[in-house]
């Protein structure tokens, strides 16, 4: 029903962690939509660019909503040239890039848990931003 009803899946992060993506982009990888992003993470370090939209790449909700409309409309080429390049993202890659490596790894783990204490090895306090600090940053970035 997703892919039938809808141009684009907002996947915006509850968790505004460096390098933390949730699970609702991942997810959308593997399905016909466009993921409209917003977290502190770098999609575009994971992802080549052209497969998803990140809200922070916009002056304003206003400039977001307008390209999306543009995409659903006027400029359907773009719109199905990001769907191509996301269907041929896969682990079957001969690159030796991060996200062939990333895919890999996934599929090699499957089913199989680690645990850590991420207190010890990672400070969440560096790494990670409270919601009102963190949109605050975005609308500060943002260039009326």
């Amino acid at each position: 029903m997703l892919e039938r009803r809808y141009f684009f899946y907002l996947a915006f992060e509850n968790s505004l962690c460096v390098d933390y993506v949730t699970e609702k982009f991942w997810r959308t990888l593997q399905l016909d939509v466009v993921a409209v992003v917003l977290g502190a993470a770098n999609y575009s370090r994971l992802v080549p660019p052209g497969v998803h939209v990140d809200v922070r790449d916009f002056r304003s909700p206003r400039h977001l909503a307008d390209r999306l409309r543009e995409l659903m409309t006027r400029d359907l080429d773009t719109y199905a040239d990001m769907l191509e390049r996301k269907r041929r993202l896969n682990c079957s890659s001969n690159d030796d890039d991060f996200q062939t490596k990333l895919c890999r790894y996934l599929y090699e783990t499957q089913g199989k848990t680690r645990t850590t204490d991420l207190h010890v090895s990672w400070n969440d306090r560096v790494m990670c931003a409270m919601p009102r600090t963190f949109y605050r940053g975005v609308a500060d970035m943002i260039a009326y």
